[in-house]
């Protein structure tokens, strides 16, 4: 198994019940790619849905492509990051 710590930003703290950050396992067996870690949120917190459509995705401070979510490897100790899109003034 992997850990993984998965950090919630905007409006994705709102879709995960206010949680900022958690900490998920991911078996091995299979490849840890970042597409089994957004399933594993989906799963968790069915209103990141929307927020998924629109979010940015980081690993370890670097943004991702999310076409390629199936593609990157994830290893132990690595962080994912769901950051939505966002406006001010």
């Amino acid at each position: 198994m992997i850990s993984v710590k998965l950090l919630y930003f905007a409006s994705a703290r709102d879709a995960a019940h206010g949680l900022s950050s958690e900490t998920i396992e991911l078996e091995q067996q299979a490849p840890a790619t970042l597409q089994s870690a957004v399933n594993i949120i989906r799963q968790r917190h069915p209103n990141m849905e929307a927020v998924l459509k629109t979010a940015l995705l980081s690993l370890n401070q670097e943004y991702c492509e999310a076409e390629n979510t199936q593609d990157i490897l994830l290893r132990d100790g690595d962080e994912v990051a769901v950051i939505p899109p966002v406006s001010g003034g």
